[in-house]
């Protein structure tokens, strides 16, 4: 059952959602409290595991969480791997098919006017979705207790194994981390730092800092 809803919901939303990777994940969450509630193994801690990963690792976001959606509903057994397989498939290859549809028809209609004002209205309902989510991204990364768009409340506060390991000393820390390492890192970035060295730099400075092992 829980499959079969895994597949549906990535079916669905390879179909109808528009953007780029960030603006899949509150839908990919969605998905995955929803196949929690019919029997699937998934929490809060395994869904920001599952982001981390998907924004730490080189490729496309979005087939990265389709392709968790099957490793999730299958709970750990051993079919597992032909899970995420599938979903991968189900997600990736509707998407292509209408890509190359829609490349045929954009290249013979590069003068409709009907087609360059989709577009242009298109930029900022785009724009918008990725500044709200970069908002709540920001929120959430900087105070791990606040959870959006659950229990039936916009915002809310949530005790969480994360919010746990971020308190005390280490939540001034966080906040203070967050707000100098996003600057700094834009600013590496346009300088020519390798996005990867970014990565592992930042993932040895918050080992640092936060001392996982105490």
């Amino acid at each position: 059952m829980v499959l079969l809803i895994a597949c549906a919901g990535v079916l669905v939303l390879g179909l109808i959602v528009f953007g780029g990777g960030q603006v899949f994940m509150p839908l990919f969450k969605s998905l995955w409290e929803f196949m929690s509630s019919h029997g699937a193994n998934i929490d809060a801690d395994k869904i920001d595991n599952m982001f981390s990963i998907a924004n730490s690792t080189p490729g496309v976001v979005s087939t990265k969480l389709a392709t968790f959606t099957g490793y999730l509903a299958a709970n750990g057994e051993w079919w597992g791997w032909l899970a995420l397989i599938l979903t991968y498939l189900i997600f990736s290859i509707p998407s292509i098919i209408l890509v190359k549809i829609a490349y045929n028809w954009v290249s013979k209609s590069e003068t409709s006017k009907y087609l360059k004002g989709m577009m242009l209205y298109l930029r900022p309902v785009i724009g918008g979705i990725l500044l709200s989510l970069a908002i709540q991204l920001l929120i959430a990364t900087a105070f791990p207790s606040v959870v959006f768009n659950e229990s039936g409340n916009f915002v809310g506060s949530k005790v969480t194994e994360r919010s746990s390991f971020f308190s005390g000393w280490r939540k001034p820390v966080l906040i203070s981390y967050v707000i100098i390492v996003i600057p700094e890192s834009f600013f590496l970035y346009k300088k020519g730092v390798n996005l990867f060295n970014l990565i592992i730099i930042h993932m040895i400075l918050g080992l640092i800092l936060f001392e996982p092992w105490l």
